[in-house]
């Protein structure tokens, strides 16, 4: 498998935290990816030892599923994305989550959760109380992508 270029900054590589655990089916095929869902940013700590703990869930096509060794799809494995990440200005930063193959159009979609975690002194030019992040699941296709914006909270016990 060939790996998608994707914008931004290459972040990390991120496996889902869940297997196929949700389908969704669509009446007409989708040509494009699926905005992700759930979307949460919790940030915990403060100033340079703040963390965030961004989740989310992206929709991969019934086609990209995992196959077992008789060829079957295999909803029990978890998905490999690849991250990146680009400032918008020092309060909102942009995550891109792929996939690295080819979009393919698809009625059948399985959900996959998956946890990105960062610190905002990691990524230069992004201030440690940024408030806003937007999830974009990636297609080569810039407009064909789909995104979903969020606002960080702070974790228990935080201000």
């Amino acid at each position: 498998m060939e790996t998608k270029v994707i914008k931004g900054t290459h972040f990390a590589y991120v496996s889902s935290s869940t297997s196929a655990d949700t389908k969704k089916v669509l009446e007409i095929a989708s040509h494009r990816p699926l905005a992700p869902t759930n979307v949460s940013a919790i940030a915990n700590g403060i100033g340079n030892e703040t963390k965030i703990k961004l989740m989310c869930t992206i929709y991969v096509c019934d086609l990209h599923i995992p196959k077992n060794d008789n060829g079957e799809n295999d909803y029990t494995k978890d998905i490999q994305f690849n991250i990146s990440y680009l400032v918008d200005n020092e309060s909102k930063v942009t995550i891109y989550v792929a996939r690295d193959d080819k979009y393919v159009s698809s009625k059948t979609f399985y959900a996959y959760v998956v946890p990105i975690h960062f610190s905002p002194k990691d990524i230069p030019g992004l201030n440690n109380n940024f408030t806003t992040v937007e999830v974009i699941n990636w297609d080569e296709d810039p407009e064909g992508s789909r995104g979903t914006e969020t606002t960080v909270k702070q974790g228990a016990g935080e201000k």
